[in-house]
């Protein structure tokens, strides 16, 4: 009986091996097909696509990978209507849905997605369909789609050295690599305050240089066979100085990131207000220096205008006659407030000499004041009565024409950035004038410099309100030497970690969530996270960042 049993056993195996396999197992209609390999230079932008065979389809969901370190994903093009294509972090998705998809026989093929790279280092690269579900629309609402056969799964990028690119100082690229017979463009990374006439040599032979008119310029492909050098020739931006009023001297013209320097006459008898402006915006960081005033190279980035507001001393206060007001014969002698706080102070105009000199300021909004005094061009003490706002010029310091500089104390600003548990993440800026090898210091530690905010930056927690915050923040801010901690990073990578992705969107999240403090997560990160540049994290940054991943712009 048992053998019996066993041999009718086998006999039914045998069978069902004889019988085609689609009676039992559902047939794969449709393949899915990647392009033929390409070979190519580094630079060069390159192209891959996959097709479709098997019939009519509605639905399509293919899944790929590719090489990141040697292709830079640049965009995808479906060929239907309506089709979703998106890279992340060196996968693609394609999912297209909808009306009868292009008829092809089972033979014939159908493009369905054009994906296209840039190459970015020399080796052997490749893109790989990982899986592929090909359905009609008469399947959806009882089927899930089935898996396509995949006939040709990769395609291989050779990938052969380009030319190097040697760029000068003041210019950049997106890559340091060309390719032959391909155009390369750079640009300058100061326009605004540089003039640029950029020229290129390869192989010492002087090549074309087109100015694209946008701070960008090309050397034409058809001109590229060898290692480029390109020099900026770039020369400071030149402006036009204006004196107006009595009195003044100095050069017609300033050029960028050169201090520019002039001098203020000052005549017996008279008073003075000095006033500066830079591109029609006023300016109060000139210094004065060496009898005369510097205004920081820097701070030159348009026409400067110089005021002299000049005033006669009234004669019952009284210059002797013919006398200098900076002479040792002269009864009294003049004085001049400068500075951004000058019209906030309240004084005499003039004062006899070896007299004690009395001042105040009319102070606006518990804004803190900086004061600092001059006789003859010489520092001098100027001691400060809190409970008096009286300010005092010792009257044996009083032996000529006196100059004081009043300015508003730091331009400090406060936001709420984060709110956390009964506390509150606060984003301090201080916008206010810094010399060269200086930096803002809070509580000691230096700040970071925000482009975008044009100010130094820093974070603090509290649970004061913003009024008591600032007025620490007023404090805890001191001038000193050295360098911003780092430049705050706005492209997205929040993370520092040099690649933007799910993560920098998952980090800002939790960030705005209150999941991190600054104890646990380093302030450079957080200061990173606001991308919008808006002055706070919140779910606005989160989808800033997936917006810019979406559209396959991933380089930091």
């Amino acid at each position: 009986m048992k053998k019996r049993i066993l041999s009718s056993l086998l006999a039914f195996v045998l069978l069902l091996s004889a019988l085609p396999m689609g009676v039992y197992a559902a047939e794969t209609r449709y393949s899915v097909a990647a392009s033929p390999d390409q070979t190519t230079d580094v630079g060069k932008t390159v192209s891959m696509s996959v097709s479709v065979s098997g019939g009519k389809y509605n639905a399509y969901d293919l899944a790929l990978t590719y090489d990141t370190v040697r292709l830079t994903y640049v965009s995808g093009q479906a060929a239907d209507k309506g089709a979703s294509v998106t890279e992340k972090s060196g996968s693609i998705r394609v999912i297209g849905y909808g009306a009868d998809k292009s008829a092809s026989t089972k033979s014939a093929s159908t493009k369905v997605v054009t994906l296209t790279f840039k190459t970015k280092a020399a080796g052997t690269a490749k893109v790989v369909i990982s899986s592929a579900k090909i359905d009609t629309g008469t399947n959806a609402p009882t089927k899930n789609a089935p898996p396509a056969a995949i006939s040709r799964s990769t395609t291989k990028f050779t990938i052969q050295p380009g030319y190097t690119v040697t760029l000068d100082e003041g210019l950049t690229s997106d890559s340091l690599s060309a390719a032959a017979g391909e155009d390369y463009t750079f640009r300058a990374t100061d326009p605004l305050h540089y003039d640029y006439k950029p020229s290129a040599k390869i192989s010492g032979k002087d090549v074309t240089v087109k100015d694209n008119g946008d701070g960008t310029y090309t050397i034409p492909g058809s001109e590229i066979n060898g290692n480029i050098t390109v020099k900026a020739n770039r020369t400071p931006k030149t402006y036009k100085v204006t004196f107006k009023g009595e009195d003044l001297s100095g050069e017609n013209s300033a050029p960028y990131n050169t201090p520019y320097h002039f001098k203020l006459n000052r005549k017996a008898g008279y008073s003075y207000v000095l006033r500066v402006t830079i591109g029609g915006k006023s300016y109060t960081g000139y210094k004065a220096e060496n009898g005369g005033y510097v205004i920081p190279g820097a701070a030159i980035t348009g026409d400067i205008v110089i005021t002299a507001q000049k005033t006669k001393i009234n004669s019952g206060g009284g210059s002797s006659s013919g006398g200098s007001g900076g002479g040792s014969s002269a009864k009294y002698v003049s004085v001049s407030f400068i500075g951004s706080g000058a019209n906030d102070a309240v004084g005499r105009k003039t004062t006899r000499r070896g007299s004690d000199y009395t001042f105040r300021i009319d102070r606006k909004d518990d804004t803190d004041y900086d004061v600092s005094a001059r006789v003859n061009g010489v520092t001098v003490k100027c001691t400060y009565d809190s409970k008096k706002n009286i300010y005092r010029i010792s009257g044996s310091e009083v032996t000529g024409d006196i100059t004081i500089t009043i300015t508003k104390g730091a331009p400090v600003e406060v936001n709420v950035y984060v709110t956390l548990d009964k506390q509150s993440m606060y984003l301090v800026t201080y916008s206010g004038s810094v010399e060269d090898g200086h930096v803002p210091m809070y509580d000691g530690q230096n700040m970071y410099w925000s482009e975008a905010y044009n100010a130094y930056a820093w974070l603090v927690i509290s649970s004061a309100d913003e009024k008591e915050v600032v007025r620490t923040a007023r404090n805890s801010i001191i001038i000193g030497e050295g360098e911003a901690a780092a430049s705050i990073d706005y492209s997205g990578n929040v993370d520092l970690s040099g690649r933007i992705d799910v993560d920098d969107v998952h980090l800002d999240h939790d960030m705005y969530n209150a999941r991190y403090t600054l104890v646990s997560m380093v302030m450079h990160k957080f200061l990173n996270a606001d991308v919008n540049r808006d002055q706070k994290v919140d779910v606005k940054d989160a989808v800033w960042i997936v917006n810019r991943i979406l559209s396959g712009q991933q380089g930091a």
